[in-house]
């Protein structure tokens, strides 16, 4: 079964007029082979997948646009249907099933929970953590990946609820566990807005109730310095993500553009740009705002694909019990 409330929490919804930035003119898209992604890492840090996985290799070409340049509210127009398509290649089962073993293993320690997926786009963890019988919510800003949600658990015969909004507007609730999944921090106009989220999330947990949050290790993104990633959909569309990352005190800022070209030689770009906490800083903004006991967990290899490598989790939990 399925419940859809599309103005869920609703008090600050933001519809995009506008997809994307579209050009004339074709984009130097390198070509690739169909449903395979190639991320280019400049210095020279290569990783290699195994076949059928992305497979990163060093390149130097392609320019991200300039810092100052990026929309404020770049977020609610990247989040579409080829988005979805290129994020469903990224991230194979094997990926979110090592996920959701970690947080059963570590934070959902109840048989029935009631969970927040923050950001849960389309559902990837929240259909996962409904087939082990817990009481879940996702709320998201973007309609197409919430439709894909619905549709995936429809099909999985899992009960959903979906909330479309803007996750500075969730409601004061009773959720055992919210959790923000895939580096979806840090996306809105101001660090201030970033702290309204966690202040809005501790207030709606319950007392004892815990925060994951997780996020790209903003060191490990500088180090990387710039990373291109392209691919080929399955309508012949040429993707290709262009990006770079600067340090900027108490966190890294990682922008740069998503470009689509189609067959016909069309392209839409959507600039992106998006704050990388450092841990003290997360961690500082989060006792601000009320939490304690906040732990912050480095995963730089994930041999056993808990957590994917390069990534950091922050645990904290909202004082009561």
């Amino acid at each position: 079964m399925l419940a859809v409330r599309p103005m869920g929490f609703l008090s600050r919804r933001t519809d995009a007029q506008e997809t994307g930035l579209r050009t004339g003119g074709p984009l130097p898209l390198p070509y690739c082979q169909e449903g395979t992604v190639t991320q280019s890492v400049v210095p020279n840090q290569t990783t290699f997948w195994q076949s059928g996985e992305p497979t990163a290799s060093v390149a130097t070409e392609g320019t991200p646009p300039i810092a100052e340049d990026i929309p404020r509210d770049w977020y609610t127009r990247i989040f579409d249907e080829r988005y979805l398509e290129v994020d469903q290649l990224r991230k194979p089962a094997p990926t979110t099933a090592g996920e959701i073993g970690w947080l059963m293993r570590h934070v959902v320690r109840s048989k029935r929970a009631h969970i927040l997926d923050l950001c849960c786009g389309y559902g990837r963890h929240s259909i996962r953590l409904a087939q082990h019988g817990h009481d879940v919510e996702g709320l998201d800003l973007s309609a197409p990946l919430l439709h894909a949600a619905r549709l995936k658990a429809a099909e999985a015969d899992v009960r959903l609820t979906l909330h479309h909004c803007d996750m500075r507007d969730i409601q004061p609730s009773a959720f055992d566990v919210v959790l923000s999944m895939h580096t979806s921090f840090g996306y809105l106009p101001e660090g201030q807005d970033d702290a309204e989220v966690l202040r809005a999330v501790h207030g709606c947990l319950v007392p004892g109730g815990s925060l994951v949050l997780q996020f790209l290790d903003p060191d490990c993104a500088i180090r990387a310095g710039s990373i291109e990633e392209r691919l080929v959909l399955k309508d012949g569309t040429q993707y290709r993500k262009v990006s770079r990352v600067v340090d900027n005190g108490e966190y890294a800022y990682w922008y740069g553009v998503y470009a689509y070209q189609s067959r016909d030689g069309s392209s839409v770009i959507y600039p992106f740009g998006i704050r990388l906490y450092k841990p003290s800083a997360l961690v500082s903004m989060a006792t601000r705002v009320g939490f304690h006991g906040c732990t912050i967990g480095r995963s730089t290899s994930a041999p056993d694909g808990n957590i994917p490598a390069g990534t950091l989790a922050l645990r904290a939990r909202k004082r009561g019990r």
